[in-house]
């Protein structure tokens, strides 16, 4: 997936949700985190692997729509990991190779199978949006309270490459086992906030949506259809000191979950189609730091 340059994707991202002239605050954080794989698909292979990630994101956490007691809410995140060297356990040969005379082959017959560990490169990249509507239940001179829905796009992709012909034994690996995904997601929110001084305060965001969309893979397909949840979850810290004139310093923590039900797949394994059930889930936690700006 050749992903466009980040300033077009912010802005993209931004135009073709809100119009700019509603913006009336703005938050750019660059974080560091990790970003959790876990994926399996018995007997082809399993993995659960961690990625030190950077990510970049443009936000507005609570904004009012005029006068009343409507908000909006968005968070456009791009993340990033370096390429890292990797183990996966692939299923080794003498299981899947085919009987003589029968055509089965062992782990076709049989619960229990051997791994074999194979080295591999791994990156992981991507742009996560989210964007909700919600109503303020409570307003006071300390304390936002508000409920509501959200909608959004996540494009994780995931790039494995550099395997060793070990990896070969099961099925005719190409250089690249690249993983890419497309999901679409809806459901509720909800919105915190606690002023502790007049300069400081701190804000929650969280949201828990069911999704669903597409997979694409280089030897097992493409068009394979996921479902699953999605959750995430803001903490945020806003420093606004009078003298810098609507410019805050923000601190906080992101976490986001993207679970995925089980999908049945057609693994190829020793030159036929074998239905397997795959397992995914991905999930991203990080630090971050950064400025915004209220009109």
């Amino acid at each position: 997936m050749k992903l466009p340059t980040l300033h077009k994707l912010l802005l993209l991202g931004l135009t073709s949700v809100l119009p700019l002239k509603t913006l009336n605050a703005l938050e750019l954080n660059l974080g560091t985190g990790e970003f959790i794989i876990t994926q399996t698909v018995k007997p082809l292979f399993s993995h659960q692997i961690t990625l030190p990630i950077n990510t970049l994101s443009l936000s507005e956490s609570h904004q009012r729509i005029g006068k009343g007691k409507l908000y909006y809410s968005f968070n456009l995140e791009y993340f990033d990991s370096d390429t890292l060297n990797k183990v996966t356990d692939f299923a080794s040969k003498p299981l899947t190779s085919p009987i003589p005379f029968v055509g089965d082959s062992i782990s076709d017959r049989v619960a229990d199978y051997t791994q074999l560990p194979v080295p591999a490169d791994y990156r992981m990249h991507g742009i996560n949006f989210d964007l909700g509507l919600g109503y303020e239940l409570l307003k006071d001179s300390k304390k936002h309270l508000g409920i509501g829905i959200n909608t959004g796009l996540s494009l994780p992709f995931m790039e494995v490459h550099n395997m060793k012909n070990t990896a070969n034994l099961l099925i005719e690996l190409a250089d690249r086992f690249d993983t890419e995904i497309k999901t679409y997601k809806l459901g509720t929110a909800a919105f915190a906030q606690y002023q502790i001084k007049p300069d400081l305060s701190v804000t929650l965001n969280t949201s828990f949506n069911l999704q669903t969309g597409q997979m694409d893979n280089n030897i097992i397909g493409s068009g394979i259809e996921l479902s699953g949840t999605y959750f995430t979850l803001t903490s945020q810290l806003h420093y606004q000191p009078k003298q810098l004139k609507g410019f805050t310093a923000n601190a906080g923590y992101t976490l986001n979950q993207w679970d995925y039900d089980g999908t049945t797949i057609s693994t190829p394994i020793g030159g036929r189609k074998i239905p397997r059930v795959m397992e995914t889930s991905y999930s991203n936690n990080n630090l971050f730091l950064g400025v915004g700006y209220h009109f």
